[in-house]
């Protein structure tokens, strides 16, 4: 059994020196030691990727775009995109393409081939989000709106703060083409 050369603990200022043991003996001793000197948002050196210091940032489930959804969902996946698109780094119109295309469900993917005739690839990401909601946001005429807003109602036991949110949903930007 061969033994890893001793460390010290990578955390800027601790002085706690990991001994010589197995690798396995040492990742045990360093969670441990983490987990006791330097609290649970300490991450073993490991998962930081190396002698890097800082707890990890958690990754950003890429966001999705329902079929035939509203324009309030496009609207909020729009939000969530752009920070996805922030926290990845996407910059190159074929790292945008490539997750954009996987933020959709696979009819919507077809859809997207089959009127673009697979040129969605070479779009500029103005022209392939305008593409994506053009097949994907279901039109709502805008009396239905009004009559959907007329008709909501305070349920016996929904607390007011919640319809109030209920009424602005209607309301907002996204909804409110009347």
């Amino acid at each position: 059994m061969s033994l890893n050369p001793a460390f010290k603990c990578p955390v800027a200022g601790c002085e706690v020196k990991v001994p010589a043991v197995s690798g396995d003996v040492q990742v045990l001793f360093l969670q441990t030691h983490n987990k006791d000197a330097h609290g649970a948002m300490q991450a073993p050196l490991e998962q930081r990727g190396g002698g890097e210091t800082g707890p990890r940032a958690q990754k950003l489930q890429r966001p999705v775009i329902p079929e035939d959804c509203s324009e309030v969902q496009w609207s909020f996946f729009m939000d969530k995109w752009d920070d996805y698109k922030g926290f990845y780094k996407l910059s190159t119109r074929e790292e945008i393409y490539s997750h954009l295309r996987s933020c959709c469900s696979d009819a919507l993917q077809y859809k997207l081939y089959a009127a673009t005739g697979g040129t969605a690839k070479t779009m500029a990401e103005e022209d392939l989000f305008r593409e994506i909601k053009r097949l994907a946001v279901m039109k709502v005429n805008t009396a239905v709106h009004v009559k959907e807003f007329w008709e909501l109602r305070q349920d016996p036991d929904e607390p007011v703060r919640q319809f109030k949110a209920k009424l602005q949903g209607k309301l907002s930007p996204a909804s409110s083409r009347w």
